[in-house]
């Protein structure tokens, strides 16, 4: 053993202290897909050395969904996101950047097979007129700060990657549709910027929202799925 490792992993385990509620360390939640499953699983081990599947897709990350278009992804995203909120007493929110003319209660209570008192109690749509990369971001720290506000008593019970119970927040998946959809501020209130531009400004301003939503996903167990 290393000379300073004892010392090392006790100075650790103090400065690696998670905040109560967080998705850190956490067993991956069951989509309901088998296939997503397993490609999304890992494996871990309990304290007593016992193997723990661990199957499922892991709280407070990004899951990016790529595909053709008209290829079920924004469906897929839905679906999932449904089951895991259903499961842990979670929120949904589709940020609907397409700004379609869909109906979104008619085709999530459809292709979920969920009622429609399922989907005003866990569902919410956002599509605000004036939705830029900026505003999202403002979102998900309001969400953050919406959860700030929660007792332990409002938590729900999970495991953490040794299989011990543990207190979470309620999972929020957050369903970004879709990236290519989403532009800064900058591009909004611009009419003189060439393809060129706009391709640039969108792909670093949107880069950069997601590096900086990273950690208060995680602290606050936010998931995003990401079109």
């Amino acid at each position: 053993m290393g000379i300073l490792t004892n010392d090392l992993q006790e100075d650790a385990k103090k400065e690696n202290k998670k905040t109560e509620g967080s998705s850190q360390d956490l067993m991956h939640v069951p989509t309901g897909y088998d296939s997503v499953d397993v490609y999304g699983g890992t494996v871990s081990f309990s304290d007593e050395g016992e193997t723990l599947l661990n199957y499922g897709l892991p709280l407070g990350k990004l899951t990016l969904f790529v595909g053709n278009s008209q290829g079920g992804k924004t469906t897929l995203s839905i679906q999932i996101a449904d089951n895991i909120a259903s499961q842990l007493d979670g929120d949904v929110v589709l940020a609907d950047f397409e700004r379609g003319t869909v109906d979104h209660q008619s085709r999530i209570t459809t292709i979920c097979g969920i009622t429609a008192e399922d989907y005003k109690s866990r569902w919410t749509i956002l599509r605000n007129p004036n939705m830029s990369t900026e505003y999202f971001k403002k979102f998900i720290f309001k969400i953050a700060e919406m959860k700030k506000k929660l007792t332990t008593k409002q938590m729900v019970d999970w495991q953490d990657l040794r299989g011990n119970n543990v207190k979470i927040y309620p999972p929020t998946i957050v369903i970004l549709d879709s990236i290519p959809a989403m532009k800064p501020d900058e591009v909004l209130a611009s009419a003189d910027l060439d393809n060129n531009m706009i391709g640039g400004k969108m792909a670093a301003a949107n880069s950069n929202m997601l590096t900086s939503i990273t950690q208060v996903m995680e602290t606050y167990n936010i998931t995003l799925f990401a079109i």
